[in-house]
């Protein structure tokens, strides 16, 4: 996945947007697979979790250290195309997860796993590193604790595009979090 959206973004700064030089807008999703079961080890031209994680006893804890290593790897690779593209000033960057971890994953020091109601279970990791430009900007370094929901995503994206999402036919379960994010507020749109 992580080469073929290497590809996308080489491609994509050939392209402009018709008034000069800039590139057009890019939104690109990669939903990496790396770290899920079944827990398999990454080819050793990746990895070799025996040699990067000889401390980790448990092989099955080893192996999914090796998935986590491969697919921050992969991620630091479509990095790396984007600023040797000179896209990296005016990306925002957002790594999220679905659900806590199950099996050899370890969703510490919360209760529960995958499958779980337990916020082991359904509260999730992630980050947004916002543009350097003036477009998205977020102060680094920051935690938010704001309450969240994948389906947030769609219409702060939205946003982020100069798009409403309220202007769409259909109702929408989300809202857009750019704001609450940007002020690093805990007085999200979403309440409980």
């Amino acid at each position: 996945f992580a080469s073929k959206a290497s590809q996308i973004v080489r491609n994509h700064q050939k392209h402009t947007n018709g008034e000069g030089t800039d590139p057009a807008p890019l939104f690109l999703y990669l939903a990496m697979q790396n770290v899920h079961n079944p827990y398999e080890p990454p080819p050793d031209t990746i990895v070799n979790v025996n040699k990067t994680f000889p401390e980790i006893v448990d092989m099955e804890r080893r192996i999914y250290a090796g998935m986590v290593k491969a697919l921050d790897l992969a991620v630091g690779d479509v990095v790396s195309v984007f600023k040797e593209e000179g896209l990296w000033e005016d990306t925002v960057l957002i790594f999220s997860t679905d659900n806590g971890g199950i099996g050899a994953g370890n969703n510490y020091p919360l209760r529960g796993i995958k499958e779980t109601l337990w916020e082991g279970g359904i509260r999730g990791v992630g980050f947004v590193r916002g543009t350097d430009s003036d477009i998205a900007p977020l102060a680094k370094g920051q935690t938010s604790d704001i309450l969240m929901h994948v389906t947030d995503w769609y219409p702060t994206i939205l946003g982020l595009a100069g798009a409403n999402a309220s202007d769409k036919q259909l109702p929408l379960d989300g809202f857009d979090q750019w704001e609450a994010l940007q002020r690093n507020s805990r007085d999200g749109p979403r309440k409980v």
